[in-house]
């Protein structure tokens, strides 16, 4: 019986010929499939954290940058804080002014809301516009857009973070600063 690439016997597949005296490759099936699920799987998870990606206002993925973002632009402290180690290190850099602290605490509520998103400014819509890995290195790049007293503003942040017990544990973000804007102001 000839044995073609594709046929079936029992639970093997029979993938190729290895030469003129019959002796043939074959796979389980049931591992075959075992195995494209799982790089199915791999590709989904890498696709959905690693790439660069644009997303719409509330479509933010939900890696721990991309949920960092989101926590920000819906000035959820709670949610923020949670996300850091009790003991971060953090450095950031935003016009004419470089911050440090060493504790979540002091990120959330001393920084980020305490001097750069204050109560009385709005933020009407949110985008992550992209992601990478360096290395043990991760990045997240987010845009808000806001309203104060003084006008419409955009604002982008380069955020690079490590992970450590999965928390944010070592923190550098880089600010454009309030940049006026307008629906006729070009975003690129």
């Amino acid at each position: 019986m000839a044995l073609t690439s594709g046929t079936n016997l029992g639970p093997y597949e029979i993938l190729a010929s290895l030469g003129a005296g019959g002796v043939y490759t074959a796979l389980v099936q049931d591992v075959k499939k075992e195995i494209l699920a799982l790089f199915k799987s791999l590709a989904e998870e890498i696709e959905g954290t690693v790439s660069d990606c644009a997303c719409g206002e509330g479509m933010m993925p939900n890696g721990i940058g991309e949920r960092f973002a989101q926590a920000v632009a819906d000035k959820d402290a709670r949610a923020l804080e949670a996300l850091l180690a009790p003991d971060i290190d953090f450095r950031a850099m935003t016009p004419q002014q470089f911050w440090e602290a060493t504790s979540a605490s002091a990120v959330v509520h001393d920084i980020i809301f305490g001097k750069w998103f204050t109560a009385t400014d709005h933020i009407e819509a949110s985008e992550v516009v992209g992601t990478s890995a360096i290395a043990d290195c991760h990045r997240v790049a987010y845009r808000l857009r806001l309203t104060n007293s003084k006008g419409s503003f955009v604002v982008e942040q380069q955020a690079y973070y490590s992970v450590v017990d999965g928390r944010i544990g070592w923190l550098r973000i880089m600010c454009s600063g309030f940049r006026k804007w307008s629906d006729s102001t070009s975003r690129g």
